[in-house]
C-alpha cells in the first residue's frame, strides 16, 4: 500500500510559496498538538541554496522524541476514491458503501483498488495536494550540490537507470463497470487538464549536508527530506544514508500512464521508527548464490531495510571457507563447490554498502554446530549412551577443552577481519545439554575445569 502542508504558490519572474503547516505529534500514546508554521514568503531560484530550502522544510533531525501521527491519521481515515460509492477496508474484509443509500455496507471479499504513486513505507511526515501533478521528463536534470560519494554516485546511477523502466503504471479496475458508480475510464481521467497541463519537472537537487562514511552503522542517520514543487525537485539529507532512502522514496511516487510520467505535489519528512531493520538470510541449510542474495539486497533496499542478518553455518552445513581451518567447509559444506570465499563475501558486502545495507555474519554457537565436527570433531562434545561412547555423536562445542576456546579466537578472528562490521552474531539457541551433562558427571573435568562448570549451570 503506498498512501497534507497546505501550499499557496504564485507564479511570476520567479516563485513565491507560502506554507502554514498543521502538525500533529503523538508521545507514548498521549495526542498532543503543535501547530509549526512558516509564514516567511522565500524566494526559490532555479538553483536553491540549502538555507532557502529550510525555509521550506522542518529540519529533519529529531531533537524530541516522534511518532505516527501520519500514520494514524491515514489509518482512521475513510478514503473516498469515487463519487457514489464508498470503500474501506476493516479487519481484513473490503467493504462497498453506496452513498446516500440507507443499507449496511456490500462485503465484497477481494483485494482493495491499489494506490499509484505512493510511497513505502509511509514516511512520518506526508504532506500531498492530489490536485496539483507535475509532469516528469526524461531524462530528468539531477545535481548533486555538495557532498558526493561513490554511495551516492552509485546510487543516482541506479535511480537514473531505473526510475522510468519501473514506474508503476495505473491499474485497470473492473469496477469501472458498476453502474453509477462513478469510477472513469483510465483514457478518460489522464484526458483531464491536471494532466494535459501539468507542469514539467526537468531539475532534480540533491542536498547531502555532511561527508560520506564508508560503511553505514548502527547510529547512521537515515533521515531525509523531499520537497516536489512546480520549481522542481529537492531531497536533501544530514548522511548520505538517508539520500538513499530518499531516492527510493522518489521512485515510488513517479507513476505512469501510457509512457507520460507523473509526481503529485508532495513535501515528506521521513526518518526510521527502527535503527535496525533486518532480514535474516539462511544459506547453511540452503545454499544461496551470490546473485540470489543480490535480489534479496535489492528488495532490501527497495523496502528500505538495513541490515542482512546472515546465518551463514548450522548443523547442516559449513559453507564459509576459512582460510586458518579450511576443512571447516572442505568437509561440512553440502558440496565443494557450495562455499563462499573471500572474495565472494567481500562483493556481497560491496553490494549491500552501496545500498546502505549493513552485513552481520552468524556463526551459531554453542550448539547447531554438527557440520564443524566433519572437519574438526575434537572440538565437539562427544556423546555417550550407558556410558559407552557412540560413534560420530557429537553435541555441542566442548567447553572443557581449552584447545576449543583457541580455536574459536583463530576462527573468528579471521571472521571479523573479513566482514568489516563491528558485530559477529554468535546464535545461542537451541543448545542440547545431554552431552554436556557427562562432563559434569566427570571427576577430572570437575576437578581441572569447574570454571567451566560454573559458567555452565543455571543462575
Amino acid at each position: 500500500m503506498r498512501y497534507y502542508l497546505l501550499l499557496v504558490c504564485c507564479l511570476s519572474s520567479s516563485i513565491h510559496c507560502h506554507y502554514h503547516i498543521n502538525d500533529q505529534n503523538v508521545h507514548r500514546g498521549n495526542e498532543k498538538a503543535t501547530n509549526l508554521k512558516l509564514q516567511k514568503v522565500v524566494q526559490i531560484t532555479k538553483n536553491p541554496r540549502p538555507t532557502q530550502l529550510l525555509k521550506y522544510i522542518q529540519n529533519t533531525k529529531k531533537d524530541t522524541p516522534e511518532t505516527y501521527a501520519n500514520r494514524l491519521r491515514y489509518q482512521s481515515h475513510e478514503r473516498s476514491l469515487v463519487p457514489n460509492i464508498s470503500l474501506s477496508l476493516t479487519a481484513g474484509n473490503y467493504y462497498m458503501k453506496f452513498k446516500n443509500v440507507p443499507m449496511n455496507p456490500l462485503m465484497i471479499r477481494r483485494a482493495p483498488i491499489a494506490t499509484i504513486g505512493e510511497p513505502w513505507p509511509l514516511p512520518q511526515k506526508y504532506e500531498v495536494n492530489e490536485n496539483i501533478v507535475f509532469r516528469i521528463t526524461e531524462p530528468l536534470n539531477i545535481k548533486i550540490r555538495n557532498n558526493t560519494c561513490d554511495v551516492l554516485e552509485s546510487a543516482v546511477k541506479r535511480f537514473e537507470d531505473n526510475v522510468f523502466r519501473f514506474a508503476l503504471e495505473e491499474y485497470y479496475t473492473n469496477l469501472v463497470h458498476i453502474e453509477g458508480s462513478g469510477f472513469e475510464s483510465l483514457d478518460k481521467k489522464y484526458q483531464h487538464s491536471k494532466y494535459t497541463k501539468a507542469v514539467n519537472l526537468t531539475t532534480f537537487h540533491i542536498y547531502v549536508n555532511s561527508a560520506c562514511s564508508k560503511y553505514p552503522k548502527l547510529q547512521s542517520d537515515e533521515s531525509y527530506s523531499l520537497l516536489i514543487k512546480n520549481f522542481g525537485i529537492v531531497l536533501m539529507s544530514d548522511e548520505v544514508w538517508g539520500a538513499l532512502r530518499g531516492l527510493e522514496t522518489l521512485s515510488q511516487v513517479i507513476f505512469s500512464w501510457k509512457d507520460q510520467y507523473f509526481v503529485r505535489d508532495t513535501l515528506i519528512r521521513d526518518f526510521p521508527r527502527f535503527k535496525h531493520r533486518g532480514v535474516l538470510v539462511d544459506s547453511a541449510r540452503h545454499f544461496m548464490t551470490k546473485d540470489v542474495i543480490y535480489n534479496v539486497l535489492d528488495g532490501m533496499f527497495q523496502n528500505k531495510m538495513n541490515v542482512l542478518h546472515w546465518h551463514l553455518v548450522d548443523d547442516q552445513s559449513f559453507p564459509y571457507q576459512s582460510k586458518v581451518f579450511p576443512d571447516l567447509s572442505g568437509k561440512g559444506a553440502q558440496h565443494p563447490l557450495l562455499t563462499y570465499n573471500h572474495e565472494d563475501i567481500a562483493d556481497i558486502v560491496e553490494y549491500a554498502r552501496l545500498r546502505g545495507v549493513r552485513v552481520i555474519p552468524e556463526f551459531d554457537t554453542p550448539g547447531h554446530v554438527y557440520s564443524w565436527g566433519f572437519g574438526y570433531p575434537d572440538i565437539l562434545t562427544q556423546c555417550y549412551t550407558n556410558s559407552r561412547k557412540v560413534q560420530g555423536y557429537y553435541g555441542p562445542l566442548n567447553p572443557a577443552r581449552n584447545s576449543t576456546f583457541a580455536f574459536l579466537k583463530k576462527l573468528f578472528t579471521e571472521v571479523m577481519d573479513v566482514f568489516p562490521e563491528k558485530v559477529l552474531h554468535l546464535g545461542g539457541d537451541e543448545v542440547p545439554l545431554e552431552c554436556w551433562l557427562v562432563i559434569l558427571r566427570s571427576p577430572h573435568y570437575y576437578l581441572t575445569h569447574i570454571k567451566f562448570i560454573i559458567y555452565l549451570l543455571p543462575i
